[in-house]
């Protein structure tokens, strides 16, 4: 049995690795939102809740932390707070001698516009203050904690049914309410990963008999969708369900190039995503369908 700390614990992330490790292991769940928590969580038998105010007085033993908790806007005055409960936490994991703590940064430490996937060894060039905050908070990491107890797992966007807002519920869902999928340029590429794949990937990080080799990683799928791709595969999903949707293509001059080149994590730790973006696309059909 581990003993495992999570932060945002509210979150989707954090939910579903609960969900996953929750038999067999002592959990510590922290959250702005303790209440939130306690309904939540109805259903565990060894899991302990708490507000981030609680953590100065926190001294139980920690196999392993999994921070989630960050601002994922460009608040800076919210930025700067995430920022500030990341320290305290990093500070906790070494106080309680931590044996592996799990930071989920971002692709966004990298630029966004390189025609190359970034490496992990790749210039990092934040293209927003989301990133900016993201890097630095990894960098005060690597500053408080031992080279042998911390990762930071630079994650690509995700897609699938817990995340609405994504480029790509939101196509799927148009395309069902008006039958029309608009791409506003031929220039924009997307990097994104199936949720489902992410989870997965984390939860070969909790085997504290691995020994990573570095400590960081970059994690997604190392495919890189077109807009136009990524239409046609709607189209063709919902015609296979008797669904006809037009493709309308703008003239917009705009360039996105996201890219994630997650190779290192990949052959380090024997893994690879099992969802394609069909998979993905049929998930939020179903789901949008009342098929879930």
């Amino acid at each position: 049995m581990a003993s495992i700390l999570i932060t945002g614990a509210n979150g989707k992330i954090a939910s579903a690795i609960i969900d996953k490790v929750e038999k067999n292991n002592k959990l510590f769940l922290f959250s702005r939102d303790k209440q939130k928590l306690i309904n939540n969580y109805t259903y565990l038998n060894n899991a302990s809740f708490y507000d981030y105010k609680e953590i100065h007085n926190f001294s139980e033993q920690i196999d392993i932390v999994l921070h989630c908790a960050f601002e994922r806007s460009n608040d800076e005055a919210k930025l700067l707070e995430a920022q500030k409960l990341s320290v305290v936490i990093f500070e906790l994991a070494k106080k309680v001698n931590c044996k592996r703590f799990i930071n989920i940064s971002s692709q966004a430490v990298y630029d966004g516009i390189s025609d190359l996937a970034p490496t992990e060894d790749a210039p990092l060039r934040p293209f927003d203050l989301y990133g900016t905050l993201k890097l630095s908070t990894e960098k005060i990491l690597e500053n408080i904690l031992d080279k042998q107890s911390y990762l930071n797992i630079r994650l690509t966007a995700l897609s699938g049914s817990y995340y609405p807002a994504h480029i790509l519920s939101k196509i799927v869902n148009r395309a069902i309410e008006d039958r029309i999928i608009v791409a506003g340029s031929k220039n924009l590429n997307f990097a994104f990963m199936d949720f489902r794949d992410a989870i997965d990937a984390f939860l070969i990080l909790f085997d504290l008999n691995l020994e990573p080799k570095f400590n960081t990683y970059n994690l997604g799928n190392n495919q890189q969708y077109n807009i136009l791709e990524i239409a046609q595969e709607v189209q063709d999903c919902l015609a296979e369900r008797n669904i006809d949707v037009k493709i309308k293509i703008g003239n917009d001059d705009k360039i996105l190039n996201a890219q994630l080149n997650s190779t290192r994590f990949m052959t380090e730790f024997n893994w690879k995503p099992k969802y394609s973006l069909k998979d993905t696309i049929n998930n939020l059909i179903d789901l949008k369908l009342g098929n879930l």
